[in-house]
Formats: C-alpha cells, structure tokens, sequence
C-alpha cells in the first residue's frame, strides 16, 4: 500500500505576534527610556557639584547662620536733647581760691554775650576774647563760673590769691559786672565772673608778680 506524500508546506510568510508578545517589548523600551533619564539626571548633578559642563561655577549663595551679626548698624542719632556735648577740659588746668576752699577744674568755653556755662562745678575760660593763661602776661584772661568764687564777696580781700593752671594772680577788685570789662585788654589782668544766672559777681585780679605786695594780708599765701 502506498503513503500519500506529504502535503506541500505553506508559503514562508511573517506571521504577526500575539498581541500577548508586544506588551512586553514596549515595556522593555519605557524601561530604557527611564534609565537613560537617570543616567543624564545623575549627571547634571555631578556637573554641578563638581564644577563641570554647563553649570561650571555655579555655587548657590551660602546661608548666613546669624543674619543679625551682619545687619548695619543704625545711624547715629543727631536729635540735641539726646545729645550733651561737654565743653573741652584743659588738661591738669586748675582754678583755685585756697582762702573760700575752691579748688575747681578749668575748661574752655566759646566766649561771647550772654554768657552761658554748660555746669557748675567748672571755671570756664572764655575763648576768642582776651588772651588764653599761656599768654596771660600779654593781655587780659576772661572766665566765668556758676561758683561762688567770692562765698558772698565777704572773703576776697583786695590781696586774696588766685591760682588759675600755673599763673598766680592777687585780687585787686570785687564789683559789679559791667559792660565795659569785656574790652579790658590790661597785660597780666584777670576777670573773673562769678554767678552767672544769679547775683553776678566781677572779680579783677592781676599777676602777682605785677602787684604790690599787701602788708598783713595773710591770704595772699605769701
């Protein structure tokens, strides 16, 4: 008996995959797709961190840990009730009445009508009138005070001593203020105007060594 031959074998034609078979494959690709983002999102941040590609020298602003260290400090204030400037000392400069107990710091004071000294506990001498002490032979020195240089006029004695820094003066007057002493401009003389804004004293003295000594006048301190 005879075996038929086989049947011929179909023409070789693509057979298009299962829809089962492409699922696979698209998710294979979305997978690469996702790696190869990190792969260029890993190194944009290496670029950065390193100084590298587009965004070399790029350095983000650094984060102040006291911010209020470096805030500028606020402008001074200029309102004059807040500010009390005090007249300029002269240093190791001393006025002093050894017969009242007066012993008192010297300062320099801008000279001129009225006058008006800044405290009481200081002779002040008037500047831009006058000589100053280290020129007192050439002229007349003005001061003023709110002191009680002549403790009620009843102490100082025509004679009395006065020291002012390291001029010796003698007390040749004790009066009444007057506008015509400010323009003395006797060498060696002193003024001295005591009481500003209360009974006002005036009080000349002249270099001793330019005064006649007084006979029995024991606080002239000679």
């Amino acid at each position: 008996m005879r075996t038929p031959p086989d049947p011929p074998a179909p023409p070789k034609h693509a057979v298009p995959a299962p829809d089962g078979e492409a699922a696979p494959r698209k998710k294979g690709r979305k997978r690469w797709l996702l790696l190869l983002l990190l792969l260029l999102l890993l190194l944009l941040l290496l670029s950065v961190g390193i100084g590298w590609g587009p965004f070399a020298g790029f350095r983000p602003a650094p984060v102040d840990p006291n911010p209020q260290a470096t805030q500028p400090a606020p402008a001074p204030t200029t309102d004059s009730s807040e500010i009390s400037e005090p007249a300029p000392e002269l240093p190791g400069t001393h006025f002093v009445i050894p017969a009242v107990g007066l012993d008192a710091p010297m300062r320099e004071l801008e000279g001129g009508e009225p006058v008006t000294v800044p405290d009481s506990v200081s002779v002040f001498w008037l500047k831009g009138i006058g000589v100053d002490l280290d020129h007192a032979a050439t002229g007349t020195v003005f001061t003023a005070t709110e002191l009680d240089v002549a403790n009620g006029r009843g102490a100082l004695a025509v004679g009395t001593q006065i020291v002012a820094g390291t001029v010796e003066y003698l007390v040749t007057e004790v009066t009444t203020p007057s506008a015509e002493v400010w323009q003395h401009t006797t060498p060696g003389e002193l003024v001295v105007l005591s009481g500003v804004g209360q009974e006002q004293i005036l009080v000349i003295a002249m270099m001793a060594d330019a005064v006649a000594p007084v006979e029995g006048n024991s606080a002239a301190g000679k």
